[in-house]
């Protein structure tokens, strides 16, 4: 996953629903341009990504694997 030019203010919400029922999450080879997040109640592997979740009751796991996330691009859209 890449998030390329996101909106001003742009930020990823990562949350559980409490303790007893955290967000269960794998990030693998997760590139984004704002790495700014709310995380909250979660276990949340991690491999290959710039985004680091912290937040209350969050459990960050080092994942495996290696590499990088994809890059995007996009053709132009055909002018009408």
């Amino acid at each position: 996953m890449a998030l390329l030019n996101p909106a001003n203010g742009a930020k990823s919400t990562l949350v559980g629903l409490n303790d007893a029922h955290p967000l269960e999450l794998t990030l693998r080879r997760v590139n984004l341009d704002v790495t700014a997040a709310t995380s909250a109640h979660a276990r949340i592997t991690v491999a290959g990504s710039n985004l680091t979740p912290s937040g209350p009751g969050v459990t960050v796991i080092p994942g495996s694997g290696s590499g990088t996330a994809p890059s995007c691009a996009f053709p132009a859209f055909p002018a009408l």
